[in-house]
């Protein structure tokens, strides 16, 4: 992480940079998506009409698929290219993998949510 943003940014300084800002929003999410998925467990106690369960089970769907493109693409980024400063100029390292586990843990919130819902059949 020393080598991808400078020693001001490092120490608190907001960077304008755009990589940076998703990072640190990653990381924060990061942080707070276990009570995320706990919270979205919790809600799935009550009930909901369908509307709201296929919405969630879309929201959820595309959650996963954000985070599993942005898994095998880090991966493949990573073993594809030799030249490090490509890697560190489009922030692979930090910001791919950071996104694609906290929407990859917000998903299963989300999925569980829909999948309890719409497994229940109305009487």
């Amino acid at each position: 992480m020393n080598y991808s943003f400078s020693a001001a940014d490092l120490v608190g300084e907001i960077s304008s940079e755009p990589w940076h800002r998703i990072y640190l929003a990653a990381s924060y999410l990061r942080l707070v998506s276990a009570a995320a998925v706990a919270v979205l467990f919790l809600l799935g106690l009550g009930r909901w009409s369908r509307a709201e369960e296929s919405w969630m089970f879309l929201v959820g769907a595309l959650l996963a698929i954000v985070a599993i493109f942005l898994g095998f693409l880090a991966v493949i980024l990573l073993t594809a290219f030799d030249d490090q400063q490509v890697i560190l100029d489009l922030r692979v390292r930090f910001v791919f993998p950071a996104v694609s586990q906290t929407f990859g843990c917000i998903s299963i919130g989300f999925i569980f949510l829909a999948y309890r819902g719409l497994s229940e059949s109305r009487a």
